[in-house]
């Protein structure tokens, strides 16, 4: 299975991954830094993922006037990008941001991230391995 994870913002990690019903088959394909949406097409013509994992963007009310006067650039990457999923018929899958914080990359994961790559890549890879995690696929 091939899982393009997302995490989106003015700079929007991506990560591409693939996963053969183990953990232990998790590889990391391809990551990097968007700016909003833009390139996200081509990297799905390259690697025709199976999946789109996506940081959803929720406006918490104690977080709201921090929001204030914001052009919500999240909000809108994620909309250009569930426009992208529904009109190439690839599932979507919106996840909490705090499944990408809470959870603790397996060794063989972490082994493949690199010390260079931004916490949104990161976050990518978090949610991808979450994903996995929910469809039953084991370490």
């Amino acid at each position: 299975m091939i899982i393009l994870g997302f995490d989106p913002g003015e700079s929007s990690g991506v990560a591409v991954c693939s996963v053969d019903g183990h953990m232990s088959t998790f590889s990391i394909l391809m990551h990097g830094v968007l700016s909003k949406w833009r390139g996200v097409e081509a990297i799905i013509d390259e690697y025709v993922p199976d999946v789109i994992v996506a940081e959803s963007y929720v406006l918490y009310p104690h977080l709201a006037m921090v929001q204030a006067f914001s052009t919500l650039v999240a909000a809108r990457v994620l909309g250009a990008l569930e426009e992208i999923a529904e009109r190439r018929g690839i599932p979507l899958i919106e996840q909490s941001a705090s499944i990408g914080t809470k959870l603790r990359l397996p060794a063989n994961i972490f082994s493949q991230t690199g010390k260079y790559w931004s916490e949104h890549e990161k976050d990518c890879v978090k949610h991808i391995t979450a994903y996995c995690y929910g469809r039953g696929i084991k370490e």
